[in-house]
């Protein structure tokens, strides 16, 4: 589906209810987010922090 943060969202939305009366527009997780997103960002974190150490002690 289209992204809801599209410069058009309100067209964009008339036009999905107008062939879709049941779809409900996705809200964006601004605060937290799911526990995979959470995992993601902790895995690359620890990359980087990993990197930033192995330069350093270059």
């Amino acid at each position: 589906m289209i992204p809801s943060d599209v410069f058009f969202s309100s067209t964009l939305d008339y036009n999905i209810k107008s062939v879709n009366p049941s779809y409900k527009n996705e809200q964006p997780d601004l605060i937290g987010g799911t526990k995979q997103q959470l995992l993601n960002f902790t895995i690359v974190a620890l990359g980087l922090a990993v990197c930033l150490f192995l330069i350093w002690l270059d």
